[in-house]
């Protein structure tokens, strides 16, 4: 039985300061803003579940009422 985390983000069409981390790294640099738009209880609050057998597997996930 493995958890499921759904992922799914778009950019908003702002720009923002990119984060400054790690040696090298500039300040000042601007980069697109993305958002995540799945909703928590599938990705960072995920209580999906699905089971993989052996062979080919399939796994739908329905989120139409979730828009």
């Amino acid at each position: 039985s493995y958890q499921v985390h759904i992922t799914a983000s778009r950019e908003t069409g702002r720009m923002i300061e990119a984060p400054t981390i790690g040696p090298g790294a500039k300040k000042g640099v601007m980069i697109e803003e993305t958002m995540q738009y799945i909703p928590d209880r599938y990705n960072a609050h995920s209580e999906l579940t699905i089971e993989i057998n052996p062979g080919a597997n399939q796994h739908d996930f329905d989120l139409a009422g979730d828009r």
